[in-house]
């Protein structure tokens, strides 16, 4: 993931060095979350099946159209806003904490599903549907707290080294669409079928 930020102001106006000791600096920040990772397929088209020794005995090509998808299961870009303040314990010893807060859409998912009683084209072995849902929302609360050491606080240039650690807040809210989804998958009923196959793709569902 791939974040920009961008400060756009404070409350406190920028005070000297020699006066941030004992005292509190807040800020505010807003920038823009650009996710660049997507979920896709974990099916693969080919199933090969190998013997003790690892070779090649038969193998079953997966009827659905991989290529037939459009959706995207990802964490869409979007604001964040930040919030932070600082407080300089010493001169030289700094305490920072921020929290921000940020909430985007997760996309969709696709299904490919094949029901009994569907009358299939005499063209055609399988015809498998697509259908799309919109997954929801994600909320996102990133909390950090970080400790920093100024080498120069009284000088212009001023270095510092800094060390902290985080924790983010996720929370997560479907759709009425995908919700229905989920109650529908869990009281569906199915039932094992046989795979018979010649040697490299002449498949068919038994």
């Amino acid at each position: 993931i791939v974040g920009l930020a961008l400060l756009v102001g404070g409350l406190v106006a920028p005070a000297q060095a020699e006066d941030v000791e004992k005292k509190f600096r807040i800020g505010f920040g807003a920038g823009f979350l650009n996710a660049q990772d997507n979920v896709p397929t974990d099916s693969v088209n080919n199933l090969i099946l190998v013997d003790s020794f690892k070779t090649p005995v038969d193998a079953f090509r997966d009827p659905r159209n991989d290529s037939a998808a459009f959706g995207t299961l990802e964490l869409k870009s979007g604001p964040v806003a930040t919030v932070f303040g600082q407080y300089a314990v010493t001169p030289i010893f700094v305490i920072e904490a921020s929290v921000g807060y940020q909430k985007t859409e997760l996309g969709d998912v696709e299904v490919q599903a094949q029901f009994d009683g569907m009358v299939i084209p005499d063209t055609q072995r399988f015809d498998f549907q697509i259908y799309r849902y919109q997954v929801g929302e994600v909320e996102r609360i990133p909390a950090q707290l970080t400790f920093l050491a100024r080498f120069r606080p009284r000088a212009s240039l001023n270095p510092y080294l800094g060390a902290g650690f985080g924790y983010e807040f996720i929370g997560f809210e479907p759709t009425d669409e995908f919700s229905q989804l989920s109650v529908n998958m869990d009281g569906s009923q199915g039932a094992h079928y046989a795979i018979r196959s010649g040697f490299y793709g002449n498949e068919r569902l038994g």
